[in-house]
């Protein structure tokens, strides 16, 4: 038979255990919420990387362009390249945020990288016609 002191006990004991279960569960949500950004953070990094050789191709192309489209592009390719920088330091900003920052960041960051992608894509018609 139980007491109303072994009762109470084993009340506690219940939702001792119901609180640790759930700062587990929150636990695994963040490590997986981390994971998701950091893998975001790896992917955008790499997209710039692999912009950065495209725009070093387009500007060996220009060598035997006109001076005023490889001044043109230049400029072009100049502004492109600070808008990766303002990317660059989006991510830097979510690395250093995390979860906090994931709502705010992404879609500022994804829009960056949209604008990113159609400038190159104007610049390469440019050269290539």
């Amino acid at each position: 038979m139980m007491t109303t002191g072994n009762k109470t006990l084993l009340s506690l004991l219940v939702l001792a255990l119901g609180f640790t279960m759930m700062l587990a569960c929150g636990d695994r949500h963040q490590d997986t919420m981390n994971d998701k950004i950091q893998s975001y953070i790896d992917q955008s990094k790499s997209k710039l990387d692999t912009m950065e050789e495209k725009l070093q191709d387009l500007e060996e192309e220009i060598k035997g362009e006109t001076a005023e489209t490889k001044a043109a592009v230049k400029n072009e390719i100049g502004d492109l390249k600070e808008n990766m920088d303002v990317v660059r330091g989006e991510l830097e900003e979510l690395q250093e945020e995390g979860d906090g920052a994931w709502d705010n960041l992404k879609g500022t960051i994804d829009d960056g990288m949209s604008r990113i992608e159609s400038s190159y894509e104007k610049i390469k018609n440019k050269i290539t016609g």
